[in-house]
């Protein structure tokens, strides 16, 4: 869909994508339409290539359809990009390519425009998705951002959020010495709304180990102990 293109006219175009997608490539699930499971294409026998629907360049478009002013079509964009088959996505199949769109997206959920760190935050959620959860890649990005490709037995899932936590943290922090400068930023809102995102995509049914267990407690006490903070901070603010 054209940048400069009406609502209607990009919702169209991803609304025709996001089916098609959906019928020949997404597994069938009971989020799947009813209209799909009853269809003969469903994954039916084809002798025409699909691959031009999944290019490098047609996924910049969706990605950057992550970043338009209206919610709908932020969130249909990144609802496509999660059909996709595979767990990477094309154009970003390397750890050089996945830093690239990691920094670009970790200047987003700090943006103070409401559209571009809830577009950060849907970005966030769909690397969580696709290279933590689905390829169990490494990304470490609240300092230096670096992805990795992880085949050790460390968590990658809760190394990534520790990492959010550690945003979190910094820009808590921050905001407790200078609310004003802190304000020039997106305060908290662009990290909590990921956390929120990626605490909602991840299985906690399948922790079972003492330790994962104990890891898990940690992280989630802490994240509660700087919800605490940043109340206090919000409620200064809004009493001064």
């Amino acid at each position: 869909a054209n940048p400069a293109s009406s609502f209607d006219r990009k919702w169209m175009a991803l609304q025709i994508l996001k089916e098609f997608t959906t019928v020949f490539f997404a597994p069938m699930d009971k989020q799947t339409p009813k209209y799909a499971k009853q269809s003969k294409l469903w994954h039916a026998p084809h002798d025409f290539d699909l691959s031009f629907a999944f290019t490098p360049a047609n996924t910049m478009v969706l990605i950057h359809g992550v970043i338009d002013s209206w919610d709908k079509t932020r969130q249909l964009a990144c609802e496509i990009l999660q059909l996709i088959p595979g767990q990477t996505l094309p154009g970003f199949e390397t750890t050089d390519q996945v830093d690239k769109l990691m920094l670009w997206t970790r200047d987003l959920i700090a943006s103070p425009r409401v559209k571009e760190s809830d577009a950060g935050a849907l970005l966030l959620r769909l690397l969580y998705q696709r290279y933590i959860l689905g390829a169990t890649w490494s990304i470490q990005f609240c300092d230096a951002v670096v992805a990795a490709e992880c085949h050790g037995d460390s968590d990658p899932a809760i190394y990534f959020l520790w990492e959010l936590v550690k945003m979190l943290q910094q820009q808590t922090q921050g905001s407790s010495r200078d609310l004003e400068s802190a304000s020039l930023h997106s305060l908290v809102h662009g990290v909590l709304l990921t956390l929120r995102y990626c605490m909602s995509e991840t299985n906690f049914r399948n922790i079972s180990a003492s330790q994962q267990v104990a890891d898990w407690r940690k992280l989630i006490a802490t994240v509660l102990e700087i919800l605490q903070k940043v109340a206090e901070i919000a409620l200064w603010a809004i009493g001064d």
